[in-house]
């Protein structure tokens, strides 16, 4: 050992230390010790007996004076514990405002407001908020999360005079508020929301096509009606007005009777109120503007979920970085790649657009014009849609692709040839290499 103690206010010149005396340790150390080392005894301090050499009541080392190393001076404890303190002092304030200590506090709404709080029907108003320490905001409704958390504004046009909920969260609480936004005049109002899923050669809707005068209702004068009318797609309606005063409502119903697997309807209080909802079919539209059960590959998340709802879970899949995937798969077939293009990345976002529908199991309708859907041998997606830009075998089962219609095609077996599996891509793919079905995607999420 090289670092002991000795005492320098003993005279310690007339110890004679020899082989016959204890060489071990005493364990106490007293302030007016001084550490030094005696070559001669091979670094160990040496004492006669730790109980008769005391200095202060305290046990000291000897060694002999002219073998003192004063090298190194030992400091008093006190100032050692102050020095303690002054370090550990220091090492907290590290901790600054580049890594803040968690509070573990729930979130504080500190603004909720709309402006202007009274408006006509048609106009908007918009809602402001301001937030602190939440994880996630919601507003509802409609039934959506805010970005960014912290604070920001989001216009709304109620139909008719809307309470409006805000919910803040962390992992220790969530925080609420509420504003009301009122109407003044007449409004419309869909009776079953703005969303609604049809069949392809059918009229019937789910829910049923119904509105009702909403806003300052009594404006309402007899005789009032709504007017019907397609604004977007193709088909047909099987009534274009419907009297609406005195609180009834007036229905309608959309058949898609055209090409397209959907349309937007509006409705019209003439010189009062325009109200539109979207119709769509579970059917299969090739094409890289087309659409498959319910979906377009022109919407966002958020389309996405008004008419399928929020999905059974969402993959971060590693073998495709730029896209997260909603799956619907165990109740609909249904699995949506939406693309990642919004800070934070892997957290899907209701704003981010469709990139390609995989449709992944048999729903009732889910074909395209032809016939093709789940299901169908190869042999008749050969005779529908030509011969394929790339046909390849992926192990024992097929891989077939068609550009102009955006659609990848994967059978079973090369036995059976059913196809078991579409993609339809807003992007048509060139590449000659088959994407993986997504059973293997998700088997290694």
């Amino acid at each position: 050992m090289t670092v002991r103690a000795i005492s320098i206010s003993a005279p310690v010149s007339s110890i004679t230390l020899g082989p016959e005396d204890d060489l071990s340790l005493c364990t106490t150390v007293s302030e007016n010790h001084v550490f030094g080392r005696c070559p001669h005894l091979q670094d160990k301090v040496a004492h006669v007996d730790c109980t008769t050499h005391r200095k202060d009541a305290t046990p000291v080392r000897h060694c002999r004076e002219k073998d003192y190393d004063l090298t190194r001076r030992a400091y008093p404890l006190t100032l050692i514990f102050i020095a303690v303190l002054i370090l550990a002092s220091i090492m907290a304030g590290c901790n600054g405002d580049d890594n803040p200590v968690d509070p573990g506090q729930p979130p504080v709404i500190s603004v909720f407001v709309a402006a202007p709080s009274t408006i006509t029907v048609g106009e908007s108003s918009v809602i402001t908020y301001k937030v602190s320490r939440a994880d996630s905001v919601r507003l509802v409704p409609p039934e959506t999360s805010l970005v960014p958390t912290d604070s920001g504004q989001t216009p709304v046009t109620p139909a008719f005079t809307t309470t409006y909920s805000l919910v803040a969260y962390n992992k220790y609480g969530k925080d609420s508020a509420s504003t009301i936004v009122s109407l003044t005049g007449i409004g419309l109002e869909a009776v079953n929301g703005l969303y609604y899923k049809g069949e392809m050669n059918s009229s019937v809707q789910t829910p049923l096509l119904q509105f009702r005068a909403a806003g300052d209702t009594s404006l309402v004068t007899p005789n009032t009606w709504a007017s019907f009318s397609i604004i977007e797609g193709d088909g047909t309606l099987t009534s274009d007005s419907g009297l609406i005063d005195d609180g009834q409502i007036a229905q309608t119903a959309y058949d898609f009777s055209g090409s397209l697997g959907h349309a937007v309807v509006r409705a019209i209080i003439s010189g009062t109120d325009t109200l539109d909802v979207q119709v769509r079919a579970n059917t299969i539209i090739p094409g890289t503007n087309g659409q498959a059960q319910y979906v377009l590959l022109s919407d966002t998340y958020a389309d996405v979920k008004h008419f399928n709802g929020d999905p059974y879970r969402v993959d971060y899949p590693p073998q495709d970085p730029d896209n997260s995937y909603a799956v619907y798969e165990d109740t609909e077939g249904l699995v949506v790649a939406v693309e990642d293009t919004e800070l934070p990345w892997d957290l899907i976002q209701d704003n981010e657009p469709v990139d390609v529908i995989l449709i992944t199991g048999v729903l009732a309708g889910c074909e395209t014009a032809d016939g093709i859907g789940i299901g169908s041998p190869i042999l008749d997606v050969r005779t529908v849609f030509g011969v394929p830009y790339v046909e390849s075998l992926m192990g024992d089962a097929y891989f077939l692709r068609y550009l102009d219609e955006g659609l990848d095609f994967y059978t079973d077996t090369t036995g059976d040839s059913l196809v078991v599996e579409l993609h339809l891509r807003k992007t048509a793919k060139t590449s000659e290499a088959a994407p993986p079905r997504y059973q293997y995607i998700s088997a290694d999420r």
